[in-house]
Order: C-alpha cells, then structure tokens, then sequence
C-alpha cells in the first residue's frame, strides 16, 4: 500500500505503507531521504491516510533539509550526508515523528520531534557532552589530581572551531568543546588530562609533557588520531 502526499517544492511524494506488529501510525524519513510509514495490521487505510496527510509539511521539511545536507560539508556540522559521528561510529541518520529524543541502536541514529529535529539533537548532543566530560574530570580528579590541586575545576562546555580545549588555571575553568563526541572516548581521555595538566604546567614545557607521559604513555598516539578528527571537524 502507498499513499501520495502533494509538496510544493517535491511534487508528489510516494509514502510506502508498511504494516507492523505496533500500536501506533509511525512516520519516518530513512537515510537514503525515501519517506516511509509504519502502521498497526487493524489499521484503516483512512486512518493512515489522514495521519500522513497532516504530516506534508514535516515531509517537506525533511527532504528539504536533507537536500541542503548534501551540500559541501560544513566542518562544524553534526550531520553530513544524512550521517553523524558520535564517539568514534559513523551512524545512519533516521527522523521520526514522536516526543523528542534520540535513539542509537546498531548503526542507525534515530532523532524524535514534533517540530525541529536539529533542536532536539543539539539539545541532547550538549547535554551528553556535559554529562560525558564531567564524568571524566570527576575520574581524573579522583584518580590523579586531588592530592596535586587545590579543587575540582569547573567545566564549560562550548562548539568551537579553533581548539579541542582550553584551560584558565586562575579560575580553575577547563573548557570542552562538544565536538570532541565526534571521536572516542580514547580522544576525549586525552584532552581531558591535557587541559588538567595545565592546572599544574600552565605551559608546554619539558614538566607538562613529562607529566602527561607518565599518566598516559599513548598520549602521542591519542592526540595523532584526534588531528585526524580534526582534519574534518575543526
């Protein structure tokens, strides 16, 4: 079963109707931008249709953004290509029509709203960048730097697209950029303790790297990965 729903800029658009074992009409847009429904076996055919016909304009949207997403990629940019990267996996990027939230299983990376999905994903990706960063300070501090400062510092965290990280170790403020989910936890470990070491080596010198060796005998090899990253994201 298809339904064809009318767009302005699209035309007709053939929305394919798949019946599943679900309790509810659900609408989504797949990475390759085909637009495709998923109904409940009792469903009406006039059910589903006026549910997909109340949706034109999120159809449209949709396609829309994903056409302006093949354009040349922006570094700063979460998803390119219908693709985002989150801690060192490329993920296929899958819209739906539901409360806002976001949904990683396997390879895809599924985004819910109502209205602006790209609200609702930088939404969640600051909040987990917080929540990840903080996590890590809090287990360096622990494990590293309680007998060696004189507290905890606090943690901002921004989109940049000049550094990784920075450190004003006056304030004791370690500032994180949100890009850093692109890579791996392995990236973020390093940026982390590089940024704290500063809390004691404010610059690079023969102390500072000496210190980070000793706390990370792969740091060189961390930190050449994270340029690869950077090639693309900053």
């Amino acid at each position: 079963m298809d339904i064809i729903v009318k767009t302005e800029r699209f035309g007709s658009v053939t929305v394919p109707v798949v019946r599943k074992k679900v309790k509810n009409v659900n609408l989504r847009v797949r990475s390759d931008g085909a637009v495709v429904v998923s109904a409940p076996v009792y469903a009406t055919e006039k059910r589903i249709r006026a549910f997909v016909e109340s949706k034109t304009d999120w159809i449209e949207e949709r396609l829309i953004k994903r056409s302006d997403s093949l354009l040349p990629e922006d570094k700063s940019a979460l998803i390119v290509n219908n693709k985002i990267r989150y801690l060192g996996h490329t993920y296929d990027v899958t819209f739906f029509v539901g409360a806002p939230k976001v949904h990683i299983a396997g390879d895809y990376f599924g985004i819910f709203s109502r209205g602006d999905p790209e609200k609702v994903l930088a939404k969640w990706w600051r909040k987990t960048a917080y929540d990840i960063f903080f996590a890590e300070i809090d287990r360096q501090y622990e494990n590293i730097f309680k007998p060696l400062v004189k507290r905890k510092p606090d943690l901002y965290v921004r989109r940049t697209t000049s550094r990784w990280g920075s450190c004003n170790f006056v304030q004791y403020r370690i500032n994180l950029n949100e890009l850093l989910l692109k890579g791996d936890m392995d990236g973020i470990e390093y940026v982390v303790l590089h940024e704290m070491t500063h809390l004691l080596f404010p610059d690079h010198g023969a102390g500072f790297h000496a210190f980070l060796a000793v706390h990370m005998p792969d740091y060189r090899e961390r930190k050449r990965r994270l340029a690869e990253i950077n090639k693309k994201t900053i």
